[in-house]
């Protein structure tokens, strides 16, 4: 039971790893609403403020309502140069080009940057945070090489001797921040050493950013318990943080932990409720705990959102079988396959159609195709094995009864030839 991967799951489309900027920012100073609005039509016009405190507040406020205004980006250009110690304002801008996926300028800016981001930890730290957070890889590797030479040379380790308090944690950040560069990298082993080693030193704190970071991390890498447990501890001090609490609830439902991953999706649906996968993810644990009503109604909710949602199609047409009405259920199953490709689900779905109706040869064809794609799906093997029994193939019928059998201990003996279906 595994939800897709991160990049596939379209709910809460947005930065690769969790942490947000605006935390950074909490030296900017807001203006009052009203100004806020006429300063940005000016700002819109090419007219900026001549104070330029008032234009540095005004671009840090306009960029935490919308990364994407170019008002915002204008503002902050100018507060860049003007304001070379403010380093919030450098990674807001460099966060809206990026936003706005002007690479060339964000180069340019790094560029210019640099002896900054050179001469101060934090600034780099947070630098490669913002390269990360926006799916810049080769950026935030170019950027770590440089900092890790840095590093090197001052021979700072986490288990370095003598290091000052500081010193120690700038080594424990430093080992979390290549673990998630190995993590977007796809390097799983190496990316978990290094977020052990930082775990030894207590980096993250548990009520940072950072943590939210690390929970990503660990999705990503489908270390999904460890998400999960990350997750928990984050929410209580990030609890409005919608896409955390979206990977807390994959997480449980692809650990087998249904209940509790059914009351996260509840939680979520109630402040958004057309939000779309939550339904359908809802709906399949719901399945799984074979609280059928429920989840047919978290199918047709998704269906309402999504009406090329393949994956309720396929849920409904099973539910159908189970409830004894093959042509519903193949109704369901051929609306499902006219809009994607034929899954793994589909295909058991008709084998156990063509199963109940006697139809062996088109089940066999079916579930052949299903232990192809899925060789650890136990009732596919099950139903597999009942198709060979009923067709006078008993040597198959033995071997996928007993593969079935190692893959789930309390799948059932085969039923009597005379009880086909029922």
């Amino acid at each position: 039971m595994k939800p897709m991967r991160l990049s596939q799951v379209p709910g809460w489309r947005g930065p690769t790893l969790g942490i947000c900027l605006l935390a950074w920012l909490s030296s900017a100073l807001p203006l009052p609403a009203a100004d806020t609005t006429a300063a940005n039509a000016r700002t819109a016009n090419g007219v900026l403020p001549s104070d330029p405190e008032a234009a540095l507040r005004l671009g840090l406020l306009l960029y935490r309502q919308d990364p994407l205004s170019l008002p915002a980006q204008r503002l902050l250009n100018v507060a860049s140069r003007r304001f070379p110690q403010r380093h919030d304002v450098h990674l807001a801008l460099l966060d809206s080009y990026l936003a706005r996926k002007n690479a060339a300028a964000a180069t340019a800016l790094l560029t210019r940057l640099q002896g900054e981001v050179d001469s101060s930890a934090r600034f780099a730290f947070d630098v490669i945070y913002c390269l990360l957070q926006r799916g810049q890889l080769p950026l935030a590797q170019a950027q770590w090489h440089k900092l890790d030479e840095r590093l090197q040379s001052s021979a700072a380790t986490p288990t370095t001797p003598g290091l000052s308090a500081a010193q120690k944690r700038d080594a424990a950040e430093a080992a979390f921040l290549h673990g998630l560069i190995a993590t977007a990298a796809g390097h799983k082993e190496e990316a978990l050493e290094l977020l052990r080693r930082a775990d030894k030193q207590d980096f993250p704190a548990m009520d940072s950013p950072q943590m939210l970071m690390l929970a990503d991390c660990f999705f990503l890498l489908e270390e999904y318990k460890l998400a999960a447990a990350t997750y928990k501890e984050a929410l209580t001090h990030f609890p409005e943080n919608a896409p955390a609490r979206w990977r807390y609830g994959l997480s449980l439902y692809s650990t087998s932990q249904l209940n509790e991953a059914v009351a996260e999706f509840e939680k979520l649906l109630r402040r958004h409720p057309r939000q779309r996968e939550v339904n359908y993810y809802m709906g399949a644990a719901l399945f799984s705990l074979k609280l059928h009503d429920r989840a047919r109604v978290c199918f047709e909710r998704e269906l309402a959102l999504d009406p090329r949602c393949d994956q309720c199609m396929t849920k409904l047409g099973r539910l159908a079988y189970l409830a004894g009405d093959d042509q519903q259920a193949t109704s369901w199953l051929d609306k499902a396959v006219a809009l994607n490709a034929p899954s793994p689900e589909t295909n058991l779905a008709y084998g156990m159609i063509a199963n109940r109706a006697g139809k062996y040869q088109a089940a066999i064809q079916y579930l052949s195709r299903v232990v192809e794609q899925s060789p650890q799906d136990a009732q596919a093997h099950f139903q597999l094995a009942i198709a060979y029994q009923r067709s006078g193939d008993a040597p198959k019928a033995q071997e996928h009864l007993s593969r079935s059998r190692q893959l789930d201990a309390a799948e059932p003996a085969l039923p009597p030839s005379d009880a086909a279906g029922k």
